[in-house]
């Protein structure tokens, strides 16, 4: 345990070096898997899709292309993004 605290110590210390973040998460058994699924969600093509915006936001977006922030309006919107093939 202590080896992988100055591990991490020294990661972050390379990192302030470099003027990048360096964030270590040691997950257990799982490790492996979240290292996966992260180089998933991360390749080229793919990413995550953050559908929790309010409707006020998503009134700006509907509004920037002349339409009226109605709920039918958001809902359209919203099953498009997750619908539209790609």
């Amino acid at each position: 345990m202590a080896f992988a605290l100055k591990q991490a110590a020294a990661q972050t210390v390379a990192a302030k070096a470099t003027g990048r973040r360096a964030v270590v998460v040691r997950a257990t058994k799982y490790d492996d898997e979240l290292i996966q699924t992260a180089n998933k969600i991360a390749s080229k093509g793919r990413g995550i899709l953050a559908m929790d915006e309010s409707n006020a936001t998503c009134g700006k977006r509907l509004e920037s292309i002349g339409l009226e922030n109605t709920e039918d309006n958001r809902r359209a919107y919203r099953e498009l993004l997750v619908t539209t093939p790609g």
